[in-house]
C-alpha cells in the first residue's frame, strides 16, 4: 500500500519511530524532558510551564510515590481534568515505575468504585474539586468465599468441579457478589453469574435495575446480558411500566443521564410482567432465552 500521508509530513519528521533505541516508554519519556528542557511545554491561565519544571515536578512526584512504598507496577489512578498538572502526574508515576489508570473526573461514586476495582489501582491522585466523590467510594465488592467447619470440604469424586468451587487455600466460591462496611458486615449485591461483561467492562445487573427503576414511569425493571459479536455481550433491558405512555427513547435518555457509556442498555423491552419465583425473584435466565 503507498503511504500517501507522508507527502504531508513536515520537513524532519521521520517516516519511521525506531522504538528500539528506547529501554522503556519511561526512558523515551526522560529523555525528551531533557532534550527539550528550555522548550515551552504548555499555558494555563497565562501561566507558561516549560518542559524543565515538568521534569523536575515529575521527578519529585515518582520520588515520593515510591518512598510510600509502592511497588514497581502497582496502579496509580490519575482522577484530574485536562490541566498541565494532568502531564506531571502522568510522569511521575511512569518515573516510579507503576501504570497510570486514567480516570473521569466526572465520574459518579458508583462509576469511580467501579473503576478502581476493576483496574485494581492502589492508589489515586485527585483534584480537591472531586474529593467528596472519592470520599463516597469506601467500601469494595467481590466474590464471596467462605471457609469453616461447617462448610462442605468438596464435591465426592468431582475433582473438576471441585477446581472450579474451592480456592487453593481451601475457601468456597459462593457465586455471590458482596460488598464489606467497615464494620465487617457483608452485603450481597448480585449473582457472579448475572454479571454482564461488556467488552472488557464488568456490568452487574442490580446496579442498572436500581438506577433504571427510579426513571418516572417504570415499576420494575431486569438487566441481562445477551450475546454480541462486537463487544461480548450487549445490555438489554426488559421494562414494567405504569405510565403507558413512556417510550424506549425516554427511558433510553435517562440512562444516558445517570449511566456511563459502557453501562447504557442497547435493547429496551417494555413487558406488562417479569418472570419470577415463588418468592417474587426476577428469573433472568428465562430473559436471557428471550429472543
Amino acid at each position: 500500500m503507498e503511504r500517501i500521508w507522508l507527502k504531508n509530513y513536515p520537513a524532519g519528521v521521520a517516516h519511521e519511530v525506531d522504538a528500539s533505541q528506547y529501554k522503556s516508554l519511561t526512558d523515551l519519556l526522560e529523555r525528551a524532558l531533557r532534550e527539550h528542557e528550555d522548550s515551552p511545554f504548555s499555558v494555563c491561565m497565562n501561566r507558561w510551564m516549560r518542559y524543565k519544571a515538568l521534569n523536575q515536578q515529575s521527578t519529585t512526584l515518582g520520588a515520593w510515590l515510591q518512598s510510600k512504598g509502592l511497588p514497581p507496577g502497582s496502579r496509580v489512578a490519575i482522577m484530574l481534568p485536562n490541566l498541565p498538572q494532568f502531564a506531571v502526574k502522568m510522569s511521575g508515576v511512569l518515573r516510579a515505575g507503576c501504570t497510570c489508570v486514567n480516570v473521569n473526573s466526572l465520574y459518579t461514586a458508583r462509576e469511580l468504585q467501579h473503576q478502581l476495582q476493576d483496574s485494581g489501582a492502589t492508589a489515586i491522585v485527585v483534584l480537591e474539586n472531586f474529593a467528596a466523590t472519592l470520599q463516597e467510594v469506601l467500601d469494595s465488592s467481590g466474590e464471596i468465599c467462605i471457609r469453616d467447619p461447617n462448610v462442605m470440604v468438596g464435591y465426592y469424586k468431582q475433582p473438576e468441579e471441585n477446581a472450579k468451587t474451592f480456592t487453593a487455600d481451601g475457601f468456597m466460591l459462593t457465586g455471590d457478589i458482596g460488598i464489606m462496611d467497615e464494620g465487617g458486615y457483608t452485603r450481597i449485591v448480585d449473582r457472579k453469574k448475572d454479571m454482564i461483561i461488556v467488552s472488557v467492562f464488568n456490568v452487574f445487573p442490580n446496579e442498572l435495575e436500581n438506577v433504571i427503576s427510579t426513571c418516572p414511569g417504570v415499576v420494575e425493571c431486569a438487566a441481562v446480558g445477551m450475546a454480541d459479536e462486537m463487544q461480548g455481550e450487549a445490555i438489554k433491558v426488559f421494562v414494567v411500566r405504569k405510565d403507558p405512555l413512556l417510550t424506549e427513547k425516554a427511558v433510553a435518555r435517562f440512562c444516558h443521564d445517570k449511566l456511563t457509556c459502557y453501562k447504557r442498555p442497547q435493547y429496551i423491552e417494555f413487558r406488562d410482567e417479569l418472570p419470577k419465583t415463588n418468592v417474587g425473584k426476577i428469573l433472568r435466565r428465562e430473559l436471557r432465552s428471550h429472543k
